[in-house]
């Protein structure tokens, strides 16, 4: 079993380059995962994917997908929506250019702010069916009652994985590519995950040790998937949610040595609370 884990970042915001910092510190720990960290560069002579330094530069077209001149995302935290189709676009030839390198591998997608515990999810992966797997955190767009998987992070198998390279190799929309990807995989069964959300606002109140220490016992019950997006206007955003992130990476090291059937338990009590109605549990 090989699995390829990919992430998309960019400079639109410091926090992005801090939390690539980080995850050049985990990744070492999980040699036998295959990273791929893919970001934009000017269209080259060929066209193709260039590896350079530790990143996979994906050229871009500037006639067929113009970029906008300044992003607001480091303000606002929102796309527009020519940015969203050059993600789409980027996301595209990274699951196009990892899938023609191995066809047969499972596909991890994780937000570069995010984290996704690597020691977990070979655990799980071991114990899930090997085809018809889209596993993430359920999320419903309302317009339609469609269910889709936040793009903070998702688990492919690799029938999956083809099925949707081919769907984004012919969509044309705008979406954001997690919800485009629910609607290619419309006719999969959702794979819920443990997932937890933390929103850390101020790393030096006395608040926030007991955010940590809950973050860890998240942890210790088999939870592996960490959404963090500090939201407050008043709080440095690329300083707090690096730090968490790298909190939670440290503290998944330190567990994985006792890695068991608990992720089977901790996943259906996850799936339990969605459909219970409860949501995600949010630090914060």
């Amino acid at each position: 079993m090989r699995i390829a884990a990919f992430f998309s970042y960019g400079f639109e915001s410091e926090t992005f380059i801090r939390c690539r910092q980080n995850w050049a510190f985990y990744t070492q720990y999980h040699r036998d995962v295959d990273c791929y960290f893919f970001r934009e560069t000017e269209s080259t002579s060929d066209g193709s994917i260039q590896y350079i330094g530790q990143d996979y530069l994906v050229p871009m077209d500037e006639g067929i997908l113009p970029s906008e001149k300044f992003s607001t995302y480091d303000s606002n935290a929102v796309w527009t929506s020519k940015e969203t189709r050059r993600t789409l676009n980027k996301w595209t030839r990274a699951l196009e250019y990892i899938i023609s390198r191995d066809s047969n591998c499972w596909i991890i997608y994780c937000n570069i702010t995010a984290f996704f515990s690597f020691g977990a999810i070979k655990s799980i992966i071991q114990r899930l069916r090997s085809y018809s797997i889209y596993a993430g955190w359920p999320h419903i767009y309302r317009p339609e009652s469609l269910l889709y998987h936040s793009g903070s992070g998702i688990i492919f198998s690799p029938d999956v994985a083809k099925t949707l390279l081919m769907g984004m190799q012919s969509y044309a929309g705008e979406e954001s590519a997690d919800i485009v990807w629910g609607r290619i995989l419309v006719n999969y069964p959702r794979t819920v995950l443990p997932f937890a959300q933390i929103t850390a606002e101020d790393l030096k109140s006395s608040d926030d040790l007991y955010k940590f220490r809950i973050a860890r016992e998240l942890l210790e019950d088999g939870f592996y998937l960490f959404r963090i997006k500090n939201q407050s206007p008043e709080r440095s955003r690329e300083l707090i949610d690096p730090q968490v992130q790298l909190f939670l990476m440290i503290e998944s090291l330190l567990l994985e040595s006792s890695y068991d059937s608990k992720y089977i338990a901790a996943t259906n009590e996850a799936l339990d609370r969605f459909r219970r109605g409860e949501g995600v549990s949010i630090i914060g």
